[in-house]
């Protein structure tokens, strides 16, 4: 959550949101626990420092460990400033693969080749699979 601006190490937590989303509730609960406090912290602005994506992974980490929440208020006003970039809409996206999207799902971007590009064959097959009718 501190890290959030780090747009290496911001890719490597979706990354792991997206692959580890098929373990089971109870598993996920017991893993994400330590991380758990954390969030909440950043939710209730306990929390100082970090990014403006902060929060938002603070929510995706909430929504990996199975804990039942409610999105905040500022989320709807927050979502046209905070998340006009990539790393925002990507972060969005990993939450609601973790929240029940189909199994073995990849995010849309994740890089298909060693260039770090996506094969548009690779994308659209991904997109077939993709049940999000919102992302918030």
């Amino acid at each position: 959550m501190e890290d959030a601006s780090d747009p290496l190490v911001l890719e490597r937590a979706l990354g792991g949101v997206v692959r580890l989303a098929t373990l089971p509730s109870s598993d996920r609960q017991r893993l994400g626990s330590p991380l758990v406090r954390r969030a909440e912290e950043f939710l209730s602005g306990l929390a100082h420092g970090g990014h403006a994506l902060s929060q938002w992974v603070a929510l995706l980490a909430l929504t990996w460990a199975s804990v039942p929440h409610t999105l905040p208020n500022w989320v709807s006003t927050a979502f046209a400033v905070e998340h006009r970039g990539i790393l925002g809409a990507r972060t969005l996206e990993a939450r609601r693969v973790a929240e029940g999207g189909p199994a073995g799902a990849e995010l849309l971007a994740e890089p298909s080749a060693a260039d770090g590009s996506v094969h548009p064959d690779a994308l659209l097959a991904r997109l077939a699979t993709w049940r999000c009718t919102s992302l918030v």
